[in-house]
């Protein structure tokens, strides 16, 4: 698996498109949506390393649920007539995409901007058969034809409970703190950092699960206040929205009297991916939002 990380990227090897690319689950939308990918399975024109702005995210920034259009990236985008390319990936960690990154500067050069709206207590963790089997999240993995490195996910720690795994094999979800995640997330926000300061590039990063903004975001200024200093405070993620798939719209935003061009529209409140058990991600309005903050915060940033 670590020999072969030069090509979790570039796929030179394998055919089956990007390692890190996950297929769109468009059997859960209600109703169609396109999910056009490029040859290395983004959601993206194919890559010429002449686009401005590079997007880092996961399924928020891939644009789960929602026409291409639709997405933030594209919005902010064509609000400052500049060409984008994004490497998001469903699922994706933190981690992940920066690794993604450092490949794309390599292969197709630099762009002016990084823009990024990550996922938070995600970090990829080694695959070891017969060792790390705990939870079922690892079955449902086909690691004999997919060797890439499945995420933690440290929301779902809840549904655990340490005495039913207190001995081998171990849930990482369990044995692995926030404090761990969030010091290996730092690192490479860390490097990503250092790496637009010496090479030029504007860096603007978020985070976009409720809950980081308003517990972590202050806790963590206390004690690294240099963490944030490319963060954009988005408002639209701290909104309460209802995670259910019950609903098509929902009363949190009747006072939000903005936008109002778009209520009508069926994706205005949640995206299309609906017809699973999961929550379904953000809609048109959300996104909306989070490209209105990103161009402000750019715009302010540029000179």
């Amino acid at each position: 698996m670590i020999k072969n990380i030069n090509r979790l990227f570039l796929n030179e090897i394998r055919e089956d498109k990007s390692l890190f690319a996950y297929k769109a689950k468009s059997d859960s939308d209600i109703i169609e949506i396109e999910y056009q990918t490029n040859s290395l399975g983004y959601r993206d024109k194919e890559f010429d390393g002449n686009s401005d702005i590079l997007a880092l995210g996961c399924s928020m920034t891939y644009g789960q649920g929602l026409q291409k259009e639709k997405i933030w990236t594209s919005i902010l985008s064509k609000n400052l007539n500049m060409s984008l390319s994004s490497i998001a990936s469903r699922g994706d960690s933190t981690i992940n995409q920066i690794i993604k990154a450092f490949y794309y500067f390599e292969k197709f050069g630099n762009p002016k901007i990084v823009v990024a709206v990550f996922p938070y207590f995600r970090i990829p963790t080694p695959y070891v058969e017969g060792k790390m089997e705990a939870s079922n999240m690892f079955k449902k993995q086909n690691f004999e034809n997919n060797d890439y490195m499945p995420y933690v996910e440290y929301n779902e720690i809840d549904n655990f409970r340490f005495n039913e795994y207190a001995k081998a094999p171990y849930d990482p979800r369990i044995i692995f703190t926030e404090e761990f995640v969030f010091f290996y997330e730092k690192i490479f926000i860390d490097m990503l950092r250092q790496y637009c300061k010496s090479n030029g590039i504007k860096l603007f990063w978020s985070k976009w699960e409720m809950g980081y903004q308003k517990v972590f975001y202050d806790e963590i200024n206390k004690f690294y206040p240099e963490h944030h200093k490319e963060y954009c405070y988005i408002d639209a993620f701290d909104w309460l929205i209802p995670n259910t798939v019950k609903y098509d719209k929902f009363s949190e935003f009747n006072a939000l009297d903005c936008h109002n061009e778009y209520r009508e529209e069926e994706l205005f409140y949640r995206g299309a991916d609906r017809k699973t058990s999961g929550d379904p991600h953000w809609g048109i309005h959300t996104h909306i939002h989070v490209a209105e903050d990103m161009y402000n915060k750019i715009i302010a940033n540029l000179n």
